[in-house]
This record gives C-alpha cells, sequence and structure tokens, in this order.
C-alpha cells in the first residue's frame, strides 16, 4: 500500500477497523504517514491530552496508546503492565499479529518474570559491551567491503538492498554462527514475521524453515561445539550441556535473535541515511567533524525510531498513568516513536539536529524487556556513519523522497528500496 492512501481506500487495511462509525466511541488507530519521516499525525492530537487516550483496532477492539515520553517510560517500566499476548486485553494491532504471537513458536521477548528473566540472564553474560567491542574490525570490514562493492559498480546504487540490510546480516551472522548459506533463510523470515499485513502462513512458513535448519546447525555443534564464542557455541557449552537451556529453549533464543535482530538496524540505517541527505548542513556537520557520531547515532535512532508497534502490553491491575486509570485487563500500546517524538522532552522533535542531547530515547524500549543487542547496534551505525560521509562525501539522492515506497505496515518502519548517487 502506498504512503498516500485516502479515507476510502483504508477499507481493506488490516489496521482499520469495520466497525460501525456511528457506534464507534474512540477513533480508529492511525497508521498511515503523512510524511514518510515523521509518525503519524494522530499521535501529536493523541499526545495534547493528558495521559493515554483510547483508540479502536482492526478488530473493533479499544485499547490505550500512550505517546508522552512519562507515560511511556513508566508503562515500560512497570511490572503491572504484561508482555504476555494471552493475557485479557493484550492490543494486538493486525490479524496477522495476533496470529503469529497467539499460534506461532514460544519467544522469550513475550514472557514475563520469573521465565523472561532466565533467557535475559543468560544472553546478558554473552552480549556485553567487551564482548561486542570485539567486533569493531569484522563491521569495518564489512562496511569497507560493502560500500567498495557499491563504488565499483557505480552510481545509482539500490543502498537498501546492497548496503542497509546486508550490514546487519552479515554481522548477526558471524555473531550467532550462521554460515553464508543460511543467511538468506533468516533475511526472509524476518521480512515475513515483520509484514503485519501479510497472509499469517507465510510467516509460519518461512519461520519453520528457519527452525528446522538451526535444529540441524545446533545438532552439528552439539558433536563439535569447540571453544568459539559465537552464540550458537556458547548455548551449547554454557546452557545446554550443563542443564540450563533444553535445546528447543536454545533455539528459541537463536531465531529470535536472528529474525529481530537486523531488520530494526537495517531500516535505522536508510532512514538514518534520508534523514542525513535531507538535512544536507547536518549531513556537512557530521562528514566535518566525525568525532560527532556518537550524538548523530542518538539523534538518528530517536528520529527515526524504527518499531511502530512493539510495545503492546496488558494491564494485570489497575494502574494510573498521566491521570488516566487503565484497569486491569485492558491493553495499552506503549507508542516509542510517539514517545521520543514529545515536544516536552526533545524541543521541536520533528528537526533533526546531530548535537541534541538525544542519548536517553526509547528507540530501544526501556525496563526488562530493553534491546539487548543495543550496544552493537550503536557500534554498527557508529561505523556506518563515518564510514559512509568520508567515502561518498557528494552522496545524494537519485529520487525525490515522494517516490519511495516505505514499509508502512510493517512492524519495522523503514524505505523498501532508494537509490542514491555520488
Amino acid at each position: 500500500m502506498s504512503n498516500d492512501l485516502k479515507s476510502d481506500d483504508l477499507r481493506g487495511c488490516p489496521f482499520h477497523s469495520h466497525t460501525n462509525t456511528q457506534e464507534a466511541t474512540a477513533p480508529d488507530f492511525a497508521i498511515v504517514r503523512e510524511h514518510p519521516l515523521n509518525p503519524p499525525e494522530q499521535l501529536k492530537e493523541l499526545r495534547e491530552r493528558p495521559g493515554p487516550s483510547k483508540v479502536r483496532l482492526w478488530d473493533g477492539s479499544e485499547t490505550w496508546v500512550a505517546t508522552h515520553y512519562e507515560d511511556v517510560r513508566e508503562i515500560l517500566g512497570n511490572p503491572a503492565f504484561s508482555t504476555v499476548t494471552t493475557r485479557k486485553g493484550y492490543p494486538f494491532v493486525s490479524a496477522q499479529r495476533q496470529d503469529i504471537l497467539i499460534n506461532g513458536r514460544p519467544n522469550f521477548t513475550f514472557m514475563d518474570p520469573p521465565e523472561h528473566t532466565k533467557f535475559r540472564r543468560t544472553l546478558a553474560r554473552m552480549f556485553t559491551v567487551e564482548r561486542f567491542s570485539r567486533e569493531r574490525p569484522f563491521i569495518q570490514k564489512i562496511v569497507d567491503d560493502l560500500l567498495d562493492d557499491m563504488e565499483e559498480k557505480g552510481p545509482p546504487a539500490d543502498f537498501v538492498n546492497s548496503f542497509a540490510l546486508e550490514v546487519p546480516v552479515r554481522v548477526l551472522a558471524n555473531l550467532v554462527g550462521i554460515p553464508p548459506e543460511g543467511q538468506e533463510l533468516f533475511l526472509q523470515a524476518g521480512k515475513d514475521r515483520f509484514d503485519l499485513s501479510a497472509d499469517p502462513s507465510l510467516s509460519h512458513n518461512s519461520g519453520e524453515a528457519l527452525w528446522n535448519y538451526l535444529d540441524d546447525l545446533l545438532a552439528q555443534q552439539e558433536r563439535n561445539p569447540g571453544d568459539g564464542d559465537e552464540v550458537i557455541t556458547r548455548l551449547v557449552v554454557d546452557a545446554i550441556v550443563p542443564g540450563k537451556f533444553t535445546r528447543d529453549e536454545a533455539l528459541l533464543v537463536i531465531n529470535q535473535l536472528l529474525v529481530a535482530g537486523f531488520d530494526t538496524t537495517a531500516s535505522t540505517i536508510a532512514i538514518g541515511t534520508l534523514a542525513l541527505l535531507q538535512n544536507p548542513d547536518q549531513f556537512e556537520k557530521l562528514r566535518s567533524d566525525p568525532s560527532k557520531v556518537e550524538n548523530a547515532v542518538h539523534e538518528i535512532l530517536r528520529y527515526a525510531t524504527v518499531l511502530q508497534f512493539h510495545s503492546s502490553r496488558a494491564a494485570k491491575e489497575d494502574v494510573e498513568i498521566g491521570g488516566q486509570l487503565i484497569k486491569a485487563g485492558e491493553g495499552v500500546l506503549a507508542l516509542l516513536h510517539g514517545a521520543n517524538r514529545d515536544p516536552k522532552e526533545f524541543p521541536d522533535p520533528d528537526k533533526f539536529d546531530i548535537d541534541r542531547d538525544a542519548a536517553h530515547h526509547l528507540a530501544f524500549s526501556f525496563g526488562i524487556h530493553q534491546c539487548l543487542g543495543q550496544s552493537l547496534a550503536r557500534l554498527e551505525l557508529q561505523i556506518v556513519f563515518a564510514t559512509l560521509l568520508k567515502r561518498f562525501p557528494n552522496l545524494r539522492l537519485a529520487q525525490p523522497l515522494s517516490d519511495i515506497e516505505f514499509m508502512t505496515f510493517s512492524l519495522a518502519y523503514g524505505p523498501h528500496s532508494f537509490l542514491v548517487e555520488w
């Protein structure tokens, strides 16, 4: 679906409620963006009200939506809100999302303590800043090699598919221990899972293909684990052999890391590049002073905030948020992209400013479900943008922004592709 959908076109939209509007007590939850690099205008309207507001979802149900930074942060850090998808009131943003989360394989992201704690503790020991820092030379080589290929082929280049996607896919494959022949499988499984408008069977089929592949790979590793620090090796040695994890639990972890770990970083690289190209003063500021890259990456993460609908929660008890009472059994969407455009927290939030103090953004969520791989993602982004602007100081779009097609109905928002020249 295009980004310029009119209201009449929404009748077939997988996110649009078919409830009679005369019976409705809350507005339909807005998905389509009026500007490709900004969240839907509805979030601004909702933010003018105190606390969370009610919206109507695709199935006619109503749920709370939090758009204020303080409210979103409080919800994500409050144990009174559950991520378990079978809880009463848990809000599903599409039929595909509901089917995947209810009928798909288990996912530790959608567990509460103590079940969630078991997985998080094991992974936290593997996902340290020191561990990720050892990846720097490898990531730098990936970026250099991909930019060499792009330069050799010459302009125009499909930036998303030749670069933005390839960086996190190759980094993750190396981190987890996936050989090159398995990379296409997890790339496809991730795309199918994140497309919230697709037939659920697509995600199920590609997910099962990836699961079976990983099952075989894990069996090989169990027979000859070695002493490497890839995730698969460490899970076998540190979790399966001592009896801390079953094989299925280890597979669950590997599968989740692969499927969820590449699309968000790829979309952030793509939107970050678009933001720089649309703001040449910021492009030049970063190009001329690479020491700004760490701060610039925080602003890119805030500005892009590619995860659109990943912070669904169900209240386990009555909780007051922003002056509104959310009752036990009611759902809430704590919108990260809404919080990161809150003018009370980030003045003039739709302005892209790499000098902004944005390190407290919520692009990686907050609380016990905060992204474990955020240190790796930041490292990738820092290397990408420092290298890209140095290698291609005259980088520019080879097509109008208005011609770029975006993944509107995706868990991770971003462009399908766009052309650049230099």
